[in-house]
């Protein structure tokens, strides 16, 4: 079978990580991959920002806490050792200014083609949403200055990166998806 078709086919989420970091070098083809990613009008607008060690532990902190005071998001009732990113070692998060009508999908298109990429690498990933629920939490929006997300950006998701801790499922796809009127 085609490779990249292969790669699609076999690429899981992972929710469970082990705590060795991924090399560098896999980090930098994997952002490679993400800068090449389409985007509407060729605009290139979408900024990725990389945390390992304890900058990934503060937004850790800051997104459980802007949950908890329900800042932004819908309040949860989270405990003390939620962790949004699964405990990966390494988390991209993908921003694009707020007010660019395509910001969304270029996003998504850019982590898309860091998740196909991480997998043809052997490095397991999960696609993460909780940055960007949270992206005008002021604990969260604070990091992100800190981080040099420009403000006007919103941080549409996320890639927890690392190495899996188990098995991926065997996920069988749900039938009549596809229409041809």
């Amino acid at each position: 079978m085609n490779p990249v078709l292969e790669n699609i086919r076999q690429r899981r989420s992972f929710k469970q990580f082990k705590k060795e970091q991924i090399s560098e070098e896999q980090l930098q083809l994997i952002l490679e991959a993400g800068l090449y990613a389409p985007t509407g009008n060729n605009r290139q607008g979408c900024i990725f920002t990389v945390l390992q060690g304890e900058n990934l532990k503060r937004l850790g902190d800051a997104v459980r806490e802007a949950f908890r005071r329900g800042e932004c998001c819908e309040k949860r009732d989270v405990p003390d050792d939620y962790v949004c990113f699964y405990n990966a070692p390494t988390l991209i998060l993908v921003s694009e200014d707020r007010n660019n009508f395509n910001g969304n999908s270029d996003c998504a298109c850019a982590l898309q083609n860091i998740f196909l990429a991480a997998a043809s690498l052997g490095v397991a990933s999960c696609w993460i949403n909780q940055p960007r629920n949270t992206s005008d939490a002021p604990l969260v929006r604070a990091l992100f200055d800190e981080f040099k997300i420009p403000k006007d950006h919103i941080v549409y998701g996320s890639a927890a990166l690392g190495f899996a801790d188990g098995e991926p499922r065997n996920i069988e796809r749900r039938p009549g998806r596809v229409l041809r009127p």
